[in-house]
């Protein structure tokens, strides 16, 4: 059997079974499980999603303040496990909730939004305030890139950027593949 061991894995569990089960139950299962794939792909980060509150759910709430609690705390002694911080999404806001458990659009872009930041680092993509720069976001002090002949105004590309940019490119493929995945979760 082949096995497969990404670089960069984003674990989002326990919503449910914080609605069926006890905190320590879960915090003991959410540790199980990340110790387990840590052991099998060691050359792995992990980067655990919080769990997210519900609107309207008192008691499951402070649960998922105490499973999120017990997590980050676990993830600050593992050198390959990271916490990724919710910032953006709570169940006090409407917008950002459809029916109580589900995430809306706005929801959902949010969801992207911190999990992007948080993951570039770890990428090696550039942030600018926050947010990744989009490659059509130029501006009018840099020329324009020549499909056709591999210039930009006579130069060849490599001469002055300083050689190729291809890596960051891969590389913002690979969390705008991430980012794809995290949305089709959300729907």
């Amino acid at each position: 059997m082949q096995t497969w061991s990404p670089n960069q894995l984003i674990i989002g569990v326990g919503n449910n079974d914080l609605e069926k089960k006890d905190t320590s139950t879960c915090v003991s299962e959410m540790k199980s499980l990340l110790g387990s794939i840590l052991d099998e792909s060691e050359n792995s980060y992990i980067h655990v999603l919080p769990a997210f509150e519900r609107v309207g759910k008192t008691e499951y709430n402070l649960k998922v303040s105490i499973f999120n609690s017990e997590i980050k705390e676990f993830c600050i002694h593992i050198e390959k496990c990271k916490f990724i911080e919710n910032k953006l999404i709570s169940s006090l806001d409407p917008s950002q909730i459809t029916d109580g458990v589900h995430f809306s659009n706005n929801g959902s872009r949010n969801l992207v939004r911190f999990s992007k930041a948080h993951l570039s680092p770890f990428i090696g993509l550039k942030t600018y305030d926050g947010r990744q720069q989009s490659r059509n976001q130029r501006g009018s002090r840099e020329p324009r890139w020549n499909e056709t002949r591999g210039e930009k105004n006579g130069t060849r590309w490599n001469e002055t950027r300083g050689g190729s940019n291809g890596n960051n490119r891969s590389k913002e493929r690979e969390i705008n593949n991430i980012v794809r995945y995290l949305m089709e979760l959300t729907r």
